[in-house]
């Protein structure tokens, strides 16, 4: 359950975004009238910017001025140049009081001063993505998505389709933003019921994107619970793919160690067999899936199912005979 802060927190988000009646309000925290009122007393107690719009003969409409509500702006540009330079300079033991400073500035929560960062700016933590990541997106464009998110604000995107080449226009409830094996990628919803399932787009194929003025309440996803029984980037459709239980012994030790070291859902099951090791995996059978096993030979063998070996034995078969007629000419 949210606290009151986060409550508070994610009314102000919205606010920042556009005024809103009571009745919006309630709509969309999904609470009562009598709660809004109470949430908005707060809000102006903080001296946030949080002002009444009253037009005759409508409802009294809220909002919060972001140039009413910055003031500390200077101090924090000054703050974060300081904390560049103690960065560049190695002087990384004032860098966390600086850093708790801006967030107190900028409203950050304070009970959040513990949690990890995604990405270290220490010069010398270095992120190669490899030749085929697709996450070169800009921070602009992560931020406009991010600020989305937390406001439950919804999206018009025009998305290119990796197999057609067709521009799709899609109007979205972005939910979340995922980072999976090298490609970004924007989880949303179309429907305003609660719970959902949600769908993906690859962010590098959004060519455009605009705001509405659609509010929703934002939506928690279970991301483990999404990703359940996928291999690689293919999610597959639980309703169309099967789910498949492989057995495999492991004949090589640095094999072995990756099984070990895994973040499969659910985890991989080892067990000891003499010298050598039998890994049990609960998995999607997709393609990317089968290339892979295919790749681990001959350090594998497969025990489990025999009809899915018998399957991989043909494929590579039509394999080798294409690569031979090729070879002929």
């Amino acid at each position: 359950m949210a606290s009151t802060y986060e409550k508070l927190n994610q009314l102000k988000l919205r606010l920042t975004a556009s005024s809103a009646t009571v009745d919006e309000l309630a709509n969309y925290m999904d609470c009562n009238k009598r709660t809004i009122f109470r949430f908005l007393s707060d809000l102006a107690k903080e001296n946030c910017g949080l002002r009444k719009i009253k037009n005759p003969g409508q409802p009294r409409r809220f909002i919060i001025e972001q140039s009413k509500s910055n003031n500390n702006a200077p101090l924090v540009r000054s703050l974060k140049k300081l904390h560049k330079e103690l960065i560049d300079h190695a002087e990384i033991r004032y860098t966390k009081v600086i850093h708790k400073a801006i967030d107190t500035l900028e409203g950050a929560d304070p009970e959040a001063d513990s949690a990890p960062e995604a990405i270290s700016l220490d010069p010398d933590f270095i992120i190669d993505h490899g030749p085929f990541s697709e996450y070169d997106i800009s921070e602009a464009r992560i931020e406009r998505y991010l600020s989305a998110i937390k406001k439950g604000q919804g999206m018009k995107v025009s998305y290119l389709q990796g197999s057609s080449g067709e521009i799709q226009k899609l109007e979205i409830r972005p939910l979340k933003l995922i980072l999976r094996m090298g490609t970004l990628y924007l989880a949303y919803s179309t429907e305003k019921g609660k719970n959902t399932k949600p769908k993906l787009l690859v962010v590098k194929r959004i060519i455009q994107e605009t705001l509405l003025q659609d509010f929703f309440k934002p939506q928690e996803i279970d991301v483990q619970n999404f990703y359940k029984y996928c291999y690689g980037k293919w999610v597959g459709d639980s309703e169309k793919t099967k789910v498949i239980k492989l057995v495999l012994l492991v004949k090589e030790p640095w094999l072995e160690s990756q099984f070990k070291e895994s973040h499969f859902n659910p985890p991989a099951k080892i067990k000891k067999n003499k010298e050598k090791s039998i890994v049990e995996l609960s998995l999607f059978d997709t393609p990317d899936l089968r290339k892979w096993i295919i790749g681990l030979l001959p350090d594998i063998d497969i025990l489990e199912p025999i009809a899915f070996k018998e399957e991989l034995i043909k494929s590579i078969q039509t394999s080798l005979k294409t690569l031979k007629d090729s070879s002929k000419k």
